[in-house]
C-alpha cells in the first residue's frame, strides 16, 4: 500500500490543510488572487510492505525514507514457517547497481529503525520484505526547485503565514511586501472582521508549535551526537587496525628471525656433526688394526678319506661320540654346481646311530667330536659318499658333496 498526503504552501489558511475543494467559497476568498491555481505539493511519502511481496516502480519524485517500523502480524498466508520461527524482519531494496539490506527488526525488541535512503527521480528501485509482521516503511518527498514552494523569499515574507489581508493590499504593488509587521497584523485582523478568516491558531496551538520545533532541534542535536559518536568509532576502529597491523608485522619480523636462526643452528650443527665424522675417520685410519679386531679365518681341517671340515659355530652342549645318537638338521649340495638336493632345517631333526653305518661314512666321520649347538660343513669326496653309482636322479656318480649340518641333541 502506498500512499502520500498532499500539503499546500505556508500561505494556504489553516481552515483547509488538506486538499480542499477547488469551488469552495471559503478557498477562493482564503487563497486570493494569487492563491488560487497554487499547485499543492506533495510531502509525505509511505509504503506498507506485506512479507513475500515485491513491490518495484520507477521514482517520480525525489524520496528520503527516514524510518522502518514493525507493524501489525502478517497475513498467516504470507509468512513462511522459517520467518515464524526466527521472529526477525528483513527489509531489501534492490536498484540497477546493487541489491541490498536496509536493516533487520524484531517484533517486541527492535520495533522501527531510522534511516536515511535518498532515492533519486528516473530510478528503478524494488522493495521487499520477510518475516512475520507488517513493515511501515515512512519518509518524505523532496520537492524540486522552482516548484512554488520555498523558491522565492518575497512569497515567503509577503502576507501573513495562516491568511491574506484584503484584496487591495494584496493587488499593490510588490515593493509593499516589505511592511512592517504591525500593518500585516492589522489587516489580518480586518479580513477577521469581514469573515474572510474565521479561525486562528491559538496560545495552545503556537505553543505546540514551539513544542514541536524544540523536538526538531532536540532531534537535530541527537543526530549531531550520534555523527560525533560515528566519527569516534570510526577513529577508533582505524587506530585498533594500525595497531593490529603493526603488532602482525612486529610477528611476522620475530618469526623471519626464528626461523633464519633456527636454519644458521642446524646448519652449524650439520657442519660440526661432518667435521667430527671425517676427524673419527682420519683418526681410525691413523690407528693401526688390532689383531684381535680382524675377523677370524674360519679353521678347516682335513679327515680320514679326504673328508674336510670346517666348524662354524663350536657348539657347548653334549659331545657327539661313537654309538651315541645324535639328532640333525642339515641342508645339502652338489659343490659342483651348489644345486640342493636334500634339507631337513625344521621340526625333528634327523636321527641316526654315530659310527653305525646307518648313514654315507662321510657324516660318520665328519659329525664326530661335534657339540650339542654346533654348526659345522663337511665337504664330502665321492669316495666317502655315494661312490660312482651316485644316488639318481639328484646326486650323479662321482660327485663331491657339501653339507651344512647343526648338531640338534646328543642321546
Amino acid at each position: 500500500t502506498l500512499f502520500v498526503v498532499r500539503t499546500f504552501p505556508r500561505r494556504t489558511p489553516i481552515n483547509n490543510p488538506i486538499t480542499p475543494a477547488s469551488n469552495s467559497p471559503h478557498y477562493k476568498q482564503s487563497l486570493g488572487k494569487r492563491g488560487l491555481g497554487r499547485k499543492p505539493i506533495t510531502m509525505f511519502w509511505a509504503l506498507v510492505m506485506t512479507p513475500g511481496k515485491t513491490y518495484s516502480r520507477t521514482v517520480e519524485n525525489d524520496v528520503m525514507i527516514t524510518m522502518a517500523a514493525v507493524g501489525e502480524p502478517a497475513p498467516a498466508a504470507a509468512v513462511s514457517k522459517k520467518d515464524k520461527e526466527s521472529g526477525c524482519s528483513m527489509i531489501r531494496m534492490s536498484t540497477q547497481q546493487q541489491n541490498v539490506v536496509l536493516c533487520t527488526l524484531r517484533s517486541g525488541q527492535c520495533d522501527q529503525q531510522r534511516l536515511t535512503i535518498n532515492l533519486t527521480e528516473g530510478e528503478e528501485v524494488s522493495l521487499s520484505c520477510t518475516g512475520s509482521h507488517l513493515i511501515h516503511l515512512t519518509g518524505y518527498l523532496i520537492p524540486p526547485s522552482g516548484d512554488g514552494y520555498g523558491s522565492s523569499d518575497d512569497e515567503l515574507d509577503d502576507g501573513p503565514i495562516f491568511g491574506y489581508g484584503d484584496d487591495e493590499d494584496l493587488d499593490s504593488d510588490e515593493s509593499d511586501d516589505d511592511d512592517d509587521d504591525d500593518d500585516d497584523e492589522s489587516d489580518d485582523g480586518d479580513g477577521a472582521e469581514e469573515g474572510k478568516i474565521e479561525e486562528l491558531p491559538s496560545d495552545g496551538e503556537e505553543e505546540d508549535d514551539d513544542d514541536d520545533d524544540d523536538e526538531d532541534d532536540e532531534d537535530d542535536d541527537e543526530d549531531d551526537e550520534d555523527d560525533d559518536d560515528d566519527d569516534e568509532n570510526e577513529e577508533d576502529a582505524k587506530a585498533e587496525a594500525a595497531q593490529a597491523a603493526k603488532a602482525a608485522a612486529v610477528a611476522a619480523a620475530a618469526n623471519k628471525k626464528r626461523k633464519r636462526d633456527e636454519h644458521e643452528a642446524a646448519a652449524k650443527e650439520a657442519k660440526a656433526s661432518k667435521a667430527n665424522k671425517q676427524a673419527d675417520a682420519a683418526k681410525a685410519a691413523a690407528t693401526p688394526t688390532k689383531q684381535s679386531d680382524a675377523p677370524k679365518k674360519l679353521a678347516s681341517r682335513t679327515l680320514k678319506g679326504g673328508i674336510r671340515v670346517t666348524d662354524v659355530h663350536v657348539g657347548t652342549g653334549k659331545e657327539a661320540k661313537r654309538g651315541t645318537t645324535v639328532g640333525m638338521y642339515y641342508t645339502g649340495r652338489l659343490q659342483k654346481n651348489n644345486k640342493q638336493f636334500d634339507s631337513n632345517t625344521k621340526g625333528a631333526p634327523f636321527k641316526f646311530r654315530l659310527g653305525a653305518g646307518e648313514v654315507i661314512q662321510g657324516w660318520d666321520i665328519g659329525v664326530a667330536g661335534m657339540r650339542v649347538g654346533g654348526k659345522r660343513q663337511l665337504v664330502i669326496p665321492a669316495k666317502m659318499g655315494y661312490g660312482n653309482r651316485g644316488a639318481p636322479p639328484d646326486i650323479p656318480g662321482g660327485a663331491t658333496l657339501v653339507f651344512d649340518v647343526e648338531c640338534k641333541h646328543v642321546k
